[in-house]
């Protein structure tokens, strides 16, 4: 007997009792929240079922438009709106074309009678008018006077004379046709050329 081992056998039960003990806290400390992880103690069959998401709206980002100066683009990712000058088929009219005065025309005196005149454009609309821009320089400062008429000439006011700064006397002037919108004015043709005369 002296070659046999007398030591006694290792203890192996206190490991089973700590991974019962493991296991079992763990099944207790899953089962308010969520499907035990270890199922089998439950005798269930393990399933793994997707969420219940019926009654919520998934949101997916667009992208943001920003401004940008005419003409111009941002830079990607940025999505930004470009614009471009617009072109003549645009427009409902075309540029009504300046006939009198001539550009250049002088005049002389306060009596003098000085008509604008441009050729029609057409059969203008109830909201649409002809909006006449003159323009001269006071003092130094440039000064800008609206009109707007259905016909197709206006008489300049004889109160202008003699406010255009000497010694030219010169007053621009051009025309274009406008939609009205209480205080405010949608362009439906390009301007005129700018003409000038002289009122001295």
């Amino acid at each position: 007997m002296c070659g046999d081992d007398l030591r006694p056998a290792p203890r192996r039960w206190p490991w089973v009792l700590l991974f019962v003990v493991l296991l079992v806290g763990g099944f207790l400390w899953q089962r308010g929240n969520m499907r035990p992880a270890v199922s089998w103690l439950a005798g269930e069959e393990q399933s793994l079922k997707p969420p219940n998401i019926s009654g919520f709206i998934l949101y997916i980002p667009t992208p943001a438009w920003t401004d940008a100066p005419q003409g111009f683009v941002a830079s990607s990712p940025t999505v930004t709106p470009t614009f471009t000058i617009a072109s003549t088929a645009s427009f409902r009219y075309p540029a009504p074309t300046p006939l009198s005065p001539k550009d250049g025309d002088t005049y002389n005196g306060k009596e003098a009678i000085i008509e604008l005149e441009w050729r029609p454009v057409g059969n203008l609309a109830d909201d649409e008018v002809y909006r006449i821009t003159l323009r001269y320089t006071r003092e130094g400062q440039p000064i800008s006077r609206v009109v707007n008429t259905r016909r197709s000439h206006w008489r300049v006011d004889p109160a202008l004379f003699g406010q255009a700064d000497r010694p030219d006397r010169a007053y621009e002037w051009s025309v274009r046709v406008v939609v009205v919108h209480g205080n405010s004015a949608v362009p439906v043709s390009l301007p005129s050329r700018e003409f000038e005369f002289h009122w001295r």
